[in-house]
């Protein structure tokens, strides 16, 4: 088989028509052209022109992988999986993992370092959070620990903390203060802090309860559970406990439910 034309596409100015015995027969890229030096009039076997589509389909996956890697730093798992989703085989991804993280364009540990510092200073996530996303973007266990001990100390965990405990001690005012502090040590351990750092932020925040806002939360607790309970059997008892579940204090109860019982007589 002989290369009759090599035409530029229209469309992608990088890729090349190749047309052999005068007819069309495949596309590639310009580095293949350049790589496997093709020109008019050479000769081919049907190996090489296999080979030929080989590098091509190489190349395409290289280029996606590029674009792909352009728009923000990727784990070794994250590009493989997207070449995977683009129908390429473990041969060809193989090749491009290797030839990716030789040039530097794939590296863990960077990611991860740089993946750890947005979680700190944009989501504020605690590390339990950043552990678990970094395991399912394919970071080793031993990379995570060293990275999270170098870019995330102690004091950096509760000074994220505080943050969080400061914004959301200006909620929950319907809560009883107790319940609020226990939402608190909730949410934060759901962002990915453990006990100790959660009760170090809340020390350092050193919440104190409004005895106002307190009395008007236990009113509004208190009316609902009323409404409930006060005319079924042990009722009121019902209502005592459920307002000291809630957190509020057994004096503030009782004189919630005396005042409700003078004012039905």
């Amino acid at each position: 088989m002989k290369i009759t034309k090599i035409e530029v596409q229209q469309r992608h100015k990088d890729r090349y028509n190749i047309y052999l015995d005068e007819t069309y027969a495949f596309p590639v890229a310009e580095s293949v052209l350049i790589q496997f030096a093709l020109m008019k009039g050479q000769e081919l076997t049907e190996a090489e022109v296999e080979a030929l589509k080989n590098a091509d389909n190489e190349a395409k996956a290289y280029g996606r992988a590029l674009d792909y890697l352009s728009y923000q730093l990727r784990s070794t798992l994250e590009v493989k999986k997207y070449l995977y989703d683009k129908d390429y085989t473990g041969a060809t991804v193989n090749h491009i993992i290797t030839k990716l993280t030789e040039l530097n364009y794939l590296d863990d540990l960077s990611f991860a370092r740089s993946f750890v510092r947005t979680e700190i200073n944009v989501s504020r996530k605690g590390p339990k959070v950043i552990i678990q996303k970094l395991r399912q973007k394919g970071i080793a266990n031993e990379t995570i620990e060293n990275v999270l001990a170098e870019e995330y100390p102690f004091e950096t965990q509760v000074a994220n903390a505080l943050l969080l405990v400061k914004k959301l001690a200006k909620g929950g005012q319907q809560r009883s203060f107790f319940e609020r502090q226990q939402k608190i040590r909730q949410n934060l351990m759901q962002k990915g802090f453990n006990g100790d750092v959660i009760t170090e932020a809340l020390a350092q925040a050193a919440l104190t309860q409004d005895d106002d806002a307190e009395q008007t939360a236990l009113q509004q607790a208190g009316e609902r559970l009323w409404r409930r309970y006060h005319d079924q059997p042990n009722g009121r008892q019902k209502i005592k406990q459920s307002l000291y579940r809630k957190g509020f204090n057994l004096d503030m109860i009782q004189r919630f439910l005396e005042q409700k019982t003078m004012d039905e007589a």
